[in-house]
């Protein structure tokens, strides 16, 4: 078990956050936790997926002393979260922007290896923007909904690429998986007018970059009380979700 938020820190926290708090944190029944890096230069867990900032070891060096500090002594892992998605502008084709965006994600690779984290709770809600929407895409005119399959499975490959950088076999946990798509029983052949139908392309490109991760499909779905509920997202995770994937035989795996 995983945990978002830890009490008395606001939520999931960054390590300055945790100085006070981590003894607590050893104490509750759970094997995992998610932090977030840094808040210089602005948010980083948004931040980090933004053109606007370029980040450099020496922002997140104190980051990484702070989480090795701490004497755990349940054997608790962690992960880092990064929000792909919140300030996710720039498109899909620019290289250049890209560029910046995959140079911050390596460092957030770096940091979090040296950190100890076992891998990343990728959130791919769309807060602020919605980049895995065709048709809030800039050159949907231009360009067609299966070239912008093409080009966001490149950049998830790069993405996942960058991340592997430092942590080799990491864990993968989304928020949101193609079990979202599966649970709105919304026909493949019609992602390109759903507002997520661009993200079973990124999944793909990522799982393109690596046979070594473990893919979890995180399913945040606050309307599931139950028992029965619980099991019913369980089964859009385990049967429906891989028919959304350009390779379903590799995504059931």
């Amino acid at each position: 078990m995983a945990f978002g938020g830890i009490p008395g820190t606001g939520g999931q926290p960054a390590p300055a956050d945790l100085t006070g708090n981590y003894a607590r944190v050893d104490r509750l029944p759970i094997q995992a936790f998610n932090f977030n890096l840094t808040n210089k230069k602005g948010y980083f867990t948004d931040q980090c997926m933004s053109t606007g900032v370029t980040y450099t070891q020496d922002d997140l060096s104190e980051d990484v002393r702070l989480m090795k500090s701490f004497e755990f002594k349940s054997g608790m892992q962690f992960f880092t979260r990064i929000n792909i998605a919140a300030e996710l502008r720039t498109d899909w084709f620019d290289d250049a922007g890209w560029d910046t965006i995959l140079g911050n994600i390596r460092l957030a690779s770096r940091a979090s290896a040296e950190a100890g984290a076992i891998g990343f709770l990728l959130d791919n809600e769309q807060y602020n923007v919605q980049p895995f929407n065709y048709t809030a895409q800039a050159d949907r005119i231009a360009r067609s909904f299966a070239q912008y399959q093409a080009q966001t499975r490149k950049r998830g490959r790069q993405f996942a690429q960058a991340l592997c950088s430092h942590v080799p076999r990491p864990i993968f946990v989304f928020t949101f998986g193609n079990s979202h798509i599966a649970k709105e029983n919304w026909k493949k052949e019609h992602l390109d007018m759903y507002h997520m139908g661009l993200w079973p392309a990124f999944i793909d490109g990522m799982m393109d970059a690596t046979a070594d991760a473990e893919f979890i499909d995180g399913h945040e779905d606050y309307s599931a009380e139950s028992f029965e509920d619980f099991r019913e997202l369980r089964r859009l995770i385990k049967e429906e979700s891989a028919r959304y994937s350009g390779d379903p035989a590799r995504y059931d795996k």
